[in-house]
């Protein structure tokens, strides 16, 4: 079991595999948001932004959200260093500029090259997760509120499934997710600014009562790329509770190295727990890994695979009543890593339950409803080589037609549901739904009129 790091440290930045850099691990310090960046070599980004003041906005609440950020970002960071090619990166309102420049509409456009600013564009193929947030005051508490939006650039989240001769895709049911609002005590400040000033310090051994000094900054991003200056620390090794970084001295070819206390806590218990989306966030930087390997025709170890999977529904437990569409979500990510690995029987059944159990929270959704019949009919199709009663499935994936945003795609999965139906054996006969009924939603189909995509 991996030792849990709760508060890195408020300017620890990123976390990057680079071959060409010869880099285990980079981590880097405030970002302005005018200038948003991500690290170009990792297979997966994550940008927080600063949780920002809604309502009276206030500069308090502004404070703490920019300090929010930092502890999400790297608690985050701290839980999925083992996927390797990681970057993430704490966004940052600097003193005199507006607010705005760091609201999701304005840097995620930016980071996606759909509009100028970044310096650093997320790569065609690579996973982009951005996460933001709101805080407003009610009486003595503090409401918190995230969301999330996970992306590949360039790349749809569409999966494909093959049933005989027939393709079929599906899609999770959402890219952007709101997280149930969480009431936080406003005793919360004393102890995020307590925390922020213990963490705030490069030991030269790994003990509190060592020496020690005020992380530096800017330091050079890889430790192999002489001239390039931008923030970033390696890390060497994990020890307990510790973390050794080393960097390189800016104008110098010189390195430096320290010890970072990686523990800490959240009002006294652990980030995620106060904060179940964390969960979430991390499940889908393995989610990710997985699409990209898939892309890549590998997938994630077993291992990495069941620690994505385990995130993702500990967030799902946690939040399934208070949460339903975003745990759906879950378990739809859950359910596509799962039926990325071997693709063997019991791994079509896995994802199949959790694709089932999504659509029990969302019934009304197209893209569950398509995740849950079309893994049901490769699971009856491989095991049964029929559909003994198909008729729920066709009015599922025909209620998908009509609902979904992506109307070409579904009116396929239907027609080709239908057609895979017809391409049994004449001596196969279909309980409710006899072969004739069939042909005509075939031909009431042709008459659909699907729009471009």
């Amino acid at each position: 079991m991996r030792t849990r790091f709760t508060l890195l440290r408020a300017v620890l930045w990123a976390a990057v595999t680079s071959l060409a850099c010869n880099t285990a691990f980079a981590m880097r310090a405030h970002q302005d948001c005018r200038d948003p960046s991500v690290f170009q070599g990792a297979d997966v980004n994550i940008v927080v932004l600063p949780y920002v003041s809604t309502g009276n906005p206030s500069p308090v609440l502004n404070e703490l959200g920019q300090r929010l950020a930092l502890l999400i970002k790297l608690d985050a960071f701290a839980h999925v260093l083992d996927y390797g090619s990681l970057g993430a990166t704490q966004m940052e309102v600097t003193p005199g500029a507006d607010v705005d420049t760091c609201i999701p509409q304005v840097v995620i456009p930016k980071l996606l090259g759909q509009v100028p600013g970044a310096s650093i564009l997320t790569p065609k193929g690579k996973g982009l997760i951005i996460v933001w947030g709101v805080l407003y005051e009610e009486g003595d508490d503090i409401i918190l509120q995230s969301y999330v939006r996970f992306v590949r650039q360039d790349t749809s989240e569409s999966i494909g499934f093959q049933v005989a001769q027939y393709q079929f895709s599906a899609q999770p049911s959402s890219q952007v997710v709101a997280f149930t609002p969480r009431a936080l005590k406003k005793s919360l400040l004393a102890q995020v600014e307590a925390s922020y000033r213990r963490a705030d310090l490069v030991h030269k051994e790994p003990r509190d009562d060592s020496e020690g000094q005020p992380l530096p900054h800017p330091v050079a991003k890889c430790i192999a790329c002489a001239g390039e200056l931008t923030p970033g620390y390696e890390v060497i090794e994990k020890k307990g509770e510790w973390i050794h970084v080393r960097w390189m001295i800016p104008g110098s070819e010189r390195q430096s190295d320290g010890w970072i206390h990686a523990a800490g806590s959240f009002a006294g218990e652990s980030l995620d727990s106060v904060l179940p989306e964390l969960h979430f966030i991390q499940g889908c930087v393995g989610y990710l890994m997985q699409r990209i390997a898939e892309a890549r025709q590998s997938r994630l170890s077993k291992a990495l695979a069941a620690e994505a999977i385990g995130e993702l529904r500990q967030y799902q437990v946690a939040s399934e009543s208070s949460d339903k569409t975003t745990s759906a979500v879950a378990l739809e990510l859950s359910g596509i890593i799962q039926l990325l690995q071997n693709g063997e029987d019991e791994d079509l059944i896995t994802a199949q339950k959790s694709f089932d159990a999504a659509l029990t929270l969302v019934p009304y959704d197209p893209d569950a409803a398509t995740l849950a019949s079309l893994t049901q009919v490769r699971v009856l199709w491989r095991t049964k080589n029929s559909i003994p009663s198909p008729l729920p499935i066709a009015d599922r994936l025909t209620n998908a037609a009509a609902l979904s945003l992506n109307t070409k795609a579904a009116v396929e999965n239907l027609r080709n549901y239908l057609q895979l139906l017809l391409s049994a054996p004449p001596s196969v006969e279909y309980e409710k739904m006899p072969r004739e009924a069939i042909r005509e939603r075939l031909e009431v189909l042709a008459k659909v009129r699907v729009p471009p995509s």
